[in-house]
């Protein structure tokens, strides 16, 4: 394989990444330190507190993995999900702080997704520029924005690979690799798009044997896994230690998951406001995510086979991830269908997950090599148009995306500042309540203020009734918001010991102050319930206004 200046003529592409990045994440861009771009229901706080936690771990001289604060007073340890993303923070957080860091990190996910669109377009033939803003625009990344899964937006890296595999450089490996350290989906997409273009070769000025192409192919394979294996390993520790905060159980047909995950085929082509599980409420998660891959890129990718079936080997690799998108069982009309005999329709991703024996739950992030395939063979057309005609089918792509397509465009932003409930509290941990808001995740704000704050908390790398903390009264607190209307049994705690013992208890480990945030709180009734037990258990409050707090009385420290 000769290596090759695949990264030639930069300018041009990023240039038009910064243009599609303004605009794809406006108006967050206005207000980089004030405003975290994504939704405050969702995953943006767990996310702007993890690249918190890796900056100030890296500037004490430490490695990013025993959290100290979280899970008060036990701590643990985890692996951040996003280290791709929390190293390229580091400088911005460094200059701009945080709430930027994280901004910077979705702003050069999308510049990414534009450039490396443009640049694998061009090395296939075409002209780029209908590519870029095909990926920088795409459906299925701007609803990653809105979720807050900051390791999922890592979508441009697909397109990075295919660009270096097109040219013949030996990045091709690497970048693979690179993808699967940011998420193994990514990372699986760009390896099927690298493999397709090391062995079917469509730029090659000479006709290679099949054997060098299967040696690159396997070099290239070789390289991936190398890069890809320390993270597999990190998080593999991370979740077997004993004191590990994520203990995700590797269950391989979480059925519930793949429910909440589900995508109905209709969904690549179905424009509007359509969502295949459509989660919409002040007290559910309001998760956006879409498969739609675009009635304008289909028809001109379809228009472009027809002109130049040479490419048709693209259709390998698309089909396969499309496929695979659709997760383990045929999902439609909103429940899983069945067979006359009560089985599930079982699709191929379920056999791929049999053999490998791991957990993958979030199948639709597959559709991201699709999607890459569908534009440069849409941007493959255009490489005769005129410039008016290249500029009408970007627009018509562009509208299509961020207009008529299940989006979520312009992108919600959440709050970025500390209450001001904690400037008055001195040292010592502090309970946040409530401990969930239905099934919303939006309590994990409690995370993001705590590396503002500084308090440790009782709460993991997730906030939730179910505390690592075992003191009793404490669940009892935090159990008070459980979701559903009969709250289901608290894991085992202490038993025989009153609530004044387990309050001094909280006390003789370092907590101060309960806070409740009222705008948290699903109901009035909810709200009075809290007041009573904790003002039954610590006294009147010391403060009671937007928030109300209590202070562990002096006795029990």
């Amino acid at each position: 394989m000769n290596t090759h200046r695949w990264f030639a003529r930069i300018p041009g592409g990023a240039l038009l990444g910064v243009v599609v990045a303004v605009l794809v994440l406006w108006p967050g861009v206005l207000s980089p330190r004030a405003r975290l771009i994504g939704d405050e229901g969702l995953d943006v706080w767990s996310h702007a507190w993890g690249i918190r936690w890796f900056y100030e771990a890296l500037a004490a001289g430490t490695l990013p993995w025993r959290v100290n604060g979280l899970a008060w007073p036990q701590s643990g340890v985890l692996w951040y999900i996003d280290p791709l993303g929390a190293l390229l923070s580091l400088p911005v957080q460094l200059f701009a702080g945080n709430a930027a860091g994280h901004n910077a990190i979705l702003f050069f996910q999308v510049m990414l997704a534009t450039w490396a669109g443009w640049g694998m377009a061009r090395a296939m033939g075409g002209r780029g520029w209908l590519a870029g803003l095909a990926l920088g625009t795409a459906p299925t990344l701007l609803a990653e924005i809105h979720n807050g899964t900051v390791e999922a937006c890592w979508l441009g890296l697909v397109p990075m690979a295919g660009w270096a595999a097109a040219r013949g450089s030996r990045w091709a490996g690497p970048l693979v690799g690179l993808a699967s350290f940011a998420t193994p989906y990514h990372g699986i997409g760009a390896a099927l798009l690298v493999g397709a273009v090391l062995l079917f070769e469509p730029h090659a000025t000479t006709r290679r044997a099949w054997r060098v192409r299967l040696i690159d192919t396997a070099t290239a394979a070789a390289w991936a896994a190398l890069i890809a294996l320390p993270a597999f390993l990190l998080l593999k520790a991370s979740i077997e230690d004993p004191s590990g905060l994520a203990k995700k159980a590797i269950i391989t047909m979480n059925l519930p998951v793949f429910r909440i995950n589900a995508v109905d085929p209709i969904a690549f082509v179905q424009a509007g406001d359509f969502w295949t599980v459509d989660l919409r409420g002040p007290l559910t998660t309001p998760f956006r995510r879409t498969p739609y891959l675009g009635l304008s890129l289909l028809g001109l990718s379809a228009w472009s086979l027809w002109r130049h079936r040479r490419f048709t080997w693209l259709l390998l690799p698309a089909t396969i991830l499309a496929t695979l998108s659709l997760g383990p069982y045929l999902w439609h009309n909103g429940d899983f269908v069945q067979t006359q005999g009560g089985d599930l329709v079982a699709l191929p991703f379920a056999f791929v997950l049999r053999g490998l024996g791991v957990a993958m739950d979030h199948p639709l992030r597959f559709i991201g090599g699709t999607i890459t395939v569908l534009a440069v063979l849409a941007d493959r057309l255009t490489a005769r148009w005129p410039v008016g005609g290249i500029a009408a089918v970007c627009a018509l792509v562009t509208i299509e995306h961020l207009s008529w397509a299940p989006n979520v465009w312009p992108i919600h932003t959440a709050d970025a500042s500390l209450p001001a409930v904690y400037e008055s509290l001195d040292e010592g941990a502090i309970i946040d309540l409530p401990a969930a808001r239905g099934q919303s995740i939006a309590p994990n704000r409690y995370l993001y203020w705590h590396g503002l704050h500084g308090h440790p908390i009782p709460y993991g790398h997730k906030v939730g009734p179910d505390l690592p903390n075992m003191n009793p009264t404490l669940r009892k607190w935090a159990d008070l918001s459980r979701a559903g209307p009969a709250r289901p049994p608290s894991p085992p705690t202490e038993t025989g010991i009153s609530t004044k013992e387990a309050v001094r208890s909280l006390g003789k480990n370092g907590f101060r102050w309960v806070v409740l945030h009222r705008e948290m709180l699903a109901t009035e009734a909810l709200a009075a319930e809290h007041r009573k037990v904790l003002t039954e258990a610590l006294g009147p409050p010391v403060f009671d206004q937007d928030d109300t707090v209590w202070a562990i009385p002096s006795t029990a420290r």
